[in-house]
């Protein structure tokens, strides 16, 4: 991110008006703005910006909404929050009524930017001397109130707000999955404790209260994972069949590979001026032997899907989905074994890497990509299946030519198909029901 230096502008007029109209008297964010407005300018800071990139928002603004933080005990969320919403906020950071703000994201971009550099000095140190000065911040009993204190205190908000919410996010997955048996291991106090988003109420404020409330979460955490650790899921061995499947096409991959860099090779001796005749036909036998090995592997894992059992019924169920063949069923299956340890079709999106994960900043609000953490030849398999369903006439062509007229890109679009269709697949495996275009899923009652 880039700094632009721009003087300190006057704050809007219908926010000043709408501010003085809810504020008669003022209040403490309002006068402090009023303070602050001559103290420093944007090219005081360009020290902790590059001159090229993105540009970057007001460091004074963001000085400003740190203070907040530490006079109101406000984490980076519920800061981001006050500066869309609250009047008195807007008015100190200059801003006009109906802006929406930034991310919460930028707050602790910014804080890494100054302690990184050293550079506290330029922005909090001042402002706060000459807030105290004025009489606008006391000093906290024995405790500090320079920059070091207040990033202090702002990073221990959002580290317990973090720590609160993943518990919080743990619980409820939990009453998802395992709901009887969660409400059989949690106390009452449990759902009144953590029933609402952490950031939606105000941390407690004074230090012991604090640490108090930080001991609780982390001692509910444990007995949680206690609880857990003492009844673990039972193990289920993987099917003999499925791992000679997984064998069979782990094989069959390789040999793939070796097929195409053989060509390679043979395309490019194609192209030389002058070459050995022996060196064009070892090339060629390579490329007949490794054709011969892709057609015993094919050969194999066609006798393997063709024995009797489950695993046939299970191919030809995921090969009653347009676009899945019997030998992308067979990756499927071979990846996945037989969903014992899949309960939902999300989790099986999830190890396919094709679940949507959110990569955002400052620059960059509500945008998201695919994880690619999970099974490399899962979603090469369905990505290849959703690049030949996009082109037929069917309900799930027409999902992607939809999402492609309402500006998706094509790719994203084939992405959103190809986890569409796995999810298909989990469905036609869970009901044990072959696909059927003509199906309308049953609406929930009133």
């Amino acid at each position: 991110m880039s700094l632009d230096p721009q003087p300190i502008g006057e704050i809007p007029e219908m926010t000043v008006r709408v501010a003085r109209a809810a504020f008669r008297k003022g209040s403490t964010i309002m006068r402090l703005r009023e303070e602050f407005g001559t103290l420093y300018t944007d090219a005081d800071f360009s020290v902790l910006f590059p001159k090229r990139g993105q540009p970057a928002l007001a460091p004074w603004r963001l000085a400003l909404v740190s203070v907040f933080q530490f006079l109101e005990n406000f984490t980076d969320r519920q800061a981001a929050d006050q500066v869309r919403a609250r009047i008195d906020w807007k008015y100190a950071l200059g801003l006009e009524l109906e802006d929406a703000g930034f991310d919460f994201s930028v707050l602790s971009e910014f804080r890494s930017r100054l302690i990184q550099g050293h550079n506290e000095h330029l922005l909090l140190d001042t402002m706060l001397a000459h807030f105290k000065a004025q009489g606008l911040i006391k000093a906290k009993g024995k405790q500090r109130t320079d920059s070091t204190h207040v990033l202090a205190h702002v990073r221990a908000l959002n580290h317990l707000e973090l720590v609160a919410e993943t518990l919080r996010a743990a619980l409820n997955e939990l009453a998802v999955a395992a709901p009887a048996w969660l409400k059989e291991v949690s106390p009452s106090e449990w759902f009144e404790r953590y029933g609402q988003r952490v950031y939606d109420f105000r941390l407690p404020k004074g230090q012991a209260p604090r640490d108090a409330y930080g001991v609780t979460v982390g001692q509910d955490g444990f007995q949680l994972l206690t609880a857990l650790e003492m009844r673990p899921a039972r193990w289920t061995p993987t099917d003999a069949c499925v791992e000679s499947l997984r064998a069979l096409v782990h094989e069959r991959d390789a040999v793939i590979e070796l097929i195409t860099l053989e060509k390679g090779r043979h395309h490019a001796l194609d192209h030389r001026h002058a070459v050995q005749d022996v060196v064009v036909r070892l090339c060629d036998e390579r490329l007949a032997l490794l054709g011969q090995q892709r057609d015993t592997l094919n050969q194999a894992i066609q006798d393997t899907i063709a024995l009797p059992g489950r695993l046939h019924v299970q191919i030809e169920l995921l090969a009653s989905v347009p676009g899945i063949g019997q030998l992308t069923a067979a990756v499927l299956l071979s990846e996945t074994g037989h969903l014992e340890d899949m309960h939902r079709s999300e989790q099986w999106t999830a190890y396919a890497g094709l679940s949507p994960l959110p990569r955002q900043s400052g620059a960059m609000i509500g945008r998201c990509r695919i994880s690619k953490i999970g099974n490399a030849r899962l979603r090469r398999a369905m990505y290849l299946s959703a690049v030949t369903v996009s082109r037929l006439s069917n309900p799930l062509g027409a999902y992607y030519r939809r999402l492609v007229e309402q500006g998706k890109p094509k790719k994203v679009a084939l992405i959103a198909l190809a986890r569409k269709l796995l999810r298909t697949c989990f469905a036609v495996l869970k009901t044990a029901q072959p696909f059927d275009l003509a199906y309308q899923r049953p609406l929930k009652a009133a």
